[in-house]
């Protein structure tokens, strides 16, 4: 009778780390609900939303305040869009759209436990639940149901920016401190880290040592930016 090996997979929390400073008397623009939501059972645990400091509203606020931004073209880049997909149809057309990152939680909200998947509280579980996505402004959306959340500019996506990430960093740092996600300044991340950084292992018995699991895709989001890639042996 053959002895299957056991294998222990260990997976280590991914962090994207940014940064970004602070001012006085600007209120940010809050188009949101505060309301807060929570799934059932083991699912993904959610806080409370957060002011989305995106906007094209609070990214001109951040821009005003922002030393030497005159040449920072805040536009509409993105949009975040919630699909209401009816059925199971419909979700796989959301899911065979290769230009989507679709998320099953809303992006702009805080999370107060993690788990593998979030299923609305509002949507029958027979159903697919809610889908969240950023969009870029020339991409087509699909022919789902959906709702336009907020018209947004990602300055870490703008090609005209690509040679400025100090002036992106200070321009973040602003709008995350008028819209109250301290969390995200300056002060809480590393200065240029803008890559997602990790390990994944697995414990082999036969050696009686973690080694690193190849070839797995990883996908890391920062509020509505993604990194997708796939892990090496290191």
């Amino acid at each position: 009778m053959k002895q299957y090996q056991k294998l222990t997979v260990t997976v280590f929390t991914l962090s994207v780390l940014l940064i970004f400073g602070c001012r006085k008397n600007e209120k940010p623009v809050n188009l949101q609900d505060n309301t807060p939501k929570k799934t059932r059972g083991t699912s993904t645990i959610l806080g409370q939303q957060k002011i989305n400091p995106y906007t094209i509203s609070n990214m001109l606020i951040a821009k005003d305040i922002t030393p030497n931004s005159s040449n920072i073209n805040v536009r509409l880049t993105h949009r975040y869009i919630k699909f209401m997909p009816s059925n199971w149809d419909e979700y796989d057309i959301l899911r065979n759209d290769t230009n989507l990152i679709l998320s099953d939680r809303p992006l702009d909200y805080e999370i107060l436990e993690y788990s593998n998947s979030y299923h609305d509280p509002a949507v029958p579980e027979e159903l697919p639940t809610y889908q969240y996505a950023s969009v870029k402004a020339e991409q087509e959306i699909p022919n789902v149901t959906h709702t336009i959340l907020a018209e947004m500019y990602i300055p870490e996506e703008d090609p005209e920016l690509v040679e400025k990430i100090d002036l992106v960093d200070e321009l973040l740092d602003y709008a995350y401190t008028i819209t109250g996600n301290y969390a995200d300044t300056l002060k809480k991340r590393v200065r240029g880290q803008t890559t997602p950084q990790g390990k994944i292992t697995v414990y082999d018995n036969r050696l009686m040592s973690y080694i690193g699991l190849e070839g797995v895709k990883v996908c890391a989001n920062r509020w509505f930016t993604n990194s997708i890639g796939k892990a090496d042996a290191n």
